[in-house]
């Protein structure tokens, strides 16, 4: 999945999915890539739990339907990953906020890196992003 505006990108690929109470019910290995202004992350990994991919294709289900509200996701280990999809106007324009971070081992210590940034997104691509969602976890990544 791969969102590009004028302001940056977010991407976002499937590692792979792990069964976790049954293989309808996956928690996804993902990696996610994103660029906003001068600023960018590149491949940072991160889990998603199921009942957390659960809520969010609901909230972002309706938030499609209704264009208006958000819906957020988040890794087991937030500092790794959290995005919200957020409705700006009732004319179909979304924003994406973003938080991607990793530590990062040099020498001796182990640093945090973070990038904090977001997107403004058409109502087709967070069609698209649903989309993918929904597909990743039947099984038939699009």
């Amino acid at each position: 999945m791969h969102l590009r505006t004028n302001g940056g990108e977010l991407s976002l690929r499937l590692l792979h999915a792990v069964p976790s109470q049954s293989p309808s019910q996956p928690d996804l290995h993902i990696e996610v890539s994103a660029t906003s202004g001068a600023f960018s992350a590149r491949e940072v990994k991160a889990w998603l739990e199921w009942p957390d991919i659960e809520a969010f294709i609901a909230d972002l289900t309706t938030v499609v339907r209704e264009v208006k509200g958000t819906a957020a996701i988040h890794a087991m280990s937030s500092e790794d990953f959290e995005m919200t999809v957020k409705s700006l106007d009732a004319l179909g324009h979304f924003g994406i906020i973003f938080a991607i971070g990793s530590g990062q081992y040099m020498g001796n210590a182990r640093f945090q890196c973070h990038l904090r940034g977001g997107i403004e997104v058409e109502f087709s691509q967070v069609e698209a992003l649903l989309q993918w969602f929904s597909s990743v976890v039947s099984g038939m990544e699009i």
